[in-house]
């Protein structure tokens, strides 16, 4: 169903910026490392494009006035990560009812701008949070998807890139170059597909596996969240890509699939769908560390006119609300079965088909999990230390909603060996 508030509508919009999202026509652009090391050209923000600072000043405005509904973090030192290579932090917005310390309800992200050049990407996460503030008592879907799930929205991933104007960050390289490409720069996958070991070229995936700040404090977020759903926004191409890069086939690539095409279907927009070009990226890792359905949106022109683009955010979160609020398949808490407390667990699924160490966890003071799984039967495994394992079969079906609570046994100190069945 249509959202209700238009994106112009500029809410919580300082008196200089505006809240808009992206357009455009559909550019292409090298995703193939380059051969030679290149040097990455600054460019100015157009019109109605904020600074990196200014961003900042939206989150904690819009958490001013709002402060019943949002609320903005400082990811950086939150988490005790590095700074940036120029020395800025992170942030985000969580928006959802109800207060701080009755968020025990499934976590969802959006993320914008991992590649710093693609500056519209930061236009559609400030007028998502726009459209949300908006929305919220208004919209029946906006309520109802802030009523029941955090939503966390992060507009600029690489404000380096962002204000130098370059797709990497700002790391300098021992060849006098600039930067690494933050989404070929996370652990799982690195260096196996789509990332460059070129020192200086525009997909260069850095010198480690999360080498850099950006990535440090992504990481913490997502451990800390073990998001069940992440968007991830860039620019320059027009599709919407899943699953795993190159080769890797994810085992629940068909049902990802299906998802991406309703969400094309929401947003009347004619969205290619795709998978994704590489390993090593912020999807990869929230799929392969916390089992979440992660999406990729390739929207358009990276830098349109701010007027342009506000007429294609209201379509894009269309379909980023509607698969939010999709019902949770299998969710509950960890506890000790002998106290009631909350446990945090390890979770795996022996029968998924994994094939790289995927796995997940609980989360949070209350120790809750979330999982969006497939139709059909599922042996879920929890694990903590001290504890016995418990592994349980969970049938899921489209219009089925599974709540658990798993009460973990601890392991008993000097127990009685058993006798020899021998």
């Amino acid at each position: 169903m249509p959202l209700s508030v238009h994106p112009c509508q500029f809410v919580i919009a300082l008196s200089t910026i505006s809240l808009c999202a992206i357009a455009g026509a559909q550019p292409t652009g090298p995703d193939a490392p380059p051969s030679q090391p290149v040097q990455a050209e600054s460019i100015a923000l157009p019109d109605g494009y904020p600074t990196a600072d200014q961003v900042r000043q939206q989150l904690y405005q819009a958490a001013r006035k709002n402060p019943d509904l949002c609320q903005a973090f400082d990811l950086t030192e939150l988490y005790k990560t590095p700074p940036t290579h120029d020395g800025r932090h992170l942030y985000a917005l969580r928006i959802s009812a109800g207060t701080a310390s009755d968020q025990d309800k499934p976590a969802v992200l959006l993320v914008a701008a991992h590649h710093g050049d693609e500056i519209a990407s930061v236009l559609t996460a400030l007028t998502g949070i726009n459209i949300l503030i908006a929305g919220y008592g208004t919209d029946p879907a906006i309520s109802r998807l802030l009523d029941t799930r955090e939503v966390w929205i992060a507009p600029l991933w690489n404000p380096d890139g962002y204000t130098n104007g370059t797709r990497t960050n700002a790391r300098k390289n021992d060849n006098d170059t600039i930067g690494v490409d933050l989404n070929r720069n996370y652990p799982f996958g690195f260096a196996q597909c789509g990332g460059s070991d070129v020192v200086g070229s525009l997909t260069y995936q850095g010198p480690a596996p999360a080498s850099e700040p950006e990535t440090q404090t992504m990481l913490a977020f997502a451990r800390d969240k073990r998001f069940v759903i992440v968007h991830d926004a860039h620019a320059g191409a027009f599709d919407l890509r899943t699953g795993y890069g190159c080769d890797r086939v994810h085992p629940w690539r068909e049902h990802m699939n299906r998802q991406a095409a309703q969400i094309i279907e929401a947003t009347h927009l004619k969205l290619s769908q795709g998978s994704s070009c590489c390993l090593a990226g912020n999807i990869h890792t929230h799929m392969a560390t916390s089992l979440t359905y992660a999406f990729l949106w390739e929207l358009g022109d990276k830098k349109p006119p701010a007027e342009k683009a506000c007429e294609q955010a209201r379509n894009i979160w269309d379909g980023i609300v509607v698969n939010m609020a999709q019902p949770i398949s299998f969710s509950g808490h960890t506890t000790d079965a002998s106290t009631g407390k909350p446990i945090l667990a390890a979770i795996t699924l022996p029968s998924a088909g994994f094939t790289m160490n995927e796995s997940g966890a609980t989360r949070g003071i209350a120790a809750r999990f979330d999982l969006i799984l497939p139709p059909g039967t599922h042996t879920v495994r929890f694990s903590a230390q001290g504890y016995e394992s418990t592994s349980i079969d969970v049938t899921i079906t489209p219009d089925k909603t599974e709540v658990r609570e798993i009460r973990l046994t601890p392991i008993r100190k000097n127990a009685p060996a058993l006798a020899n069945p021998n």
